[in-house]
């Protein structure tokens, strides 16, 4: 068995840079998807999101083509148990096939419109879905109606 580099209560931060609304939303995306890998393993509390501007003490120097107006999205989320029998329950496991579905056809939907021409399997909707939690649900459900 081998053991955890983190503890409960640890974070797992991701963070990229954006200057406009839609490289923001695809900046969300690759974070929650960078995050949700962690998530396979771990019990993750919801992302966190902060955007930094480039004068903020906790933000590196941005890249040197950088735009003017370039911002910091960064998402956390914490580590709330680290099972040790490597079973966990997960929020997709809490899901109706019907549901399941639906919130991966979002997720691929969403996914396609900020990365045309790229797909993505089942695994990684379903990690994203879990990296988002229950607002994903929400979120999803309130459009329907």
């Amino acid at each position: 068995m081998t053991e955890s580099i983190y503890r409960q209560g640890d974070f797992i931060e991701a963070a990229a840079w954006f200057s406009s609304p839609d490289e923001k939303n695809r900046c969300k995306l690759s974070i929650a998807k960078s995050i949700a890998q962690a998530d396979g393993i771990l019990v993750m509390g919801p992302i966190q999101w902060s955007e930094l501007s480039p004068e903020h003490e906790r933000c590196p120097e941005p890249p040197e083509d950088a735009e003017r107006g370039v911002m910091l999205l960064v998402g956390e989320a914490e580590v709330l148990d680290i099972p040790r029998d490597g079973a966990k329950s997960r929020f997709v496991d809490g899901l109706g096939i019907k549901e399941l579905l639906m919130l991966r056809n979002i997720t691929r939907k969403i996914h396609l419109a900020y990365n045309p021409g790229e797909s993505i399997s089942d695994q990684d909707c379903d990690h994203m879905i879990e990296a988002m939690g229950p607002e994903a649900l929400e979120e999803a459900l309130s459009t329907l109606h």
